[in-house]
């Protein structure tokens, strides 16, 4: 449950799906898909593709013992809040958050050394990242001579490092 005492709910996303199928079949009384021919046959891949999200609700327990069973088949993925498959901050917000963010870390940590503007880098699963990179560092042989931040997609925060989970 979350602090307001709403019972959270995850999903799953999968950087690669298996590459064999997992045994489910003490899953398939809480999880029924898994025995459907169409989930069976997206999830195994011959060759690594990101599969996202699997748009699925489950309670934790359900969703770690899914994951678990899928990396058991040689999936690599994680658990995520259900929340995250629609973002509630746009790209727009989350660039003036990273902007302002990136700006501030720069006077702080480089003072007098030139950034290029802030630019959009990737959309990643709960998160918009966004870098501004400085070669003046990458001449001086800092990696990777660029700053970045991670706007949350549900509340807009930027990410700290506890808040990374295995990727």
């Amino acid at each position: 449950m979350d602090r307001c005492g709403i019972s959270t709910k995850y999903d799953l996303y999968l950087r690669q799906g298996c590459n064999c199928l997992p045994d489910f079949r003490d899953l398939d009384h809480e999880v029924s898909f898994v025995t459907y021919p169409t989930f069976q046959q997206w999830i195994v891949q011959q060759t690594p593709t990101v599969l996202g999200f699997l748009q699925v609700s489950l309670t934790e327990p359900v969703a770690r013992a899914l994951l678990q069973r899928l990396r058991s088949g040689g999936a690599v993925g994680f658990i995520i809040k259900d929340g995250y498959r629609q973002p509630k901050v746009s790209l727009a917000n989350a660039y003036r958050l990273a902007d302002q963010e990136l700006t501030r870390r720069q006077e702080q940590k480089f003072p007098g050394y030139t950034f290029k503007p802030v630019a959009f880098h990737q959309e990643r699963p709960q998160t918009w990242r966004f870098v501004c990179a400085c070669p003046p560092l990458i001449e001086e042989g800092y990696i990777p001579g660029a700053l970045f931040a991670d706007v949350d997609k549900i509340d807009g925060h930027i990410w700290q490092q506890e808040e990374y989970q295995e990727e």
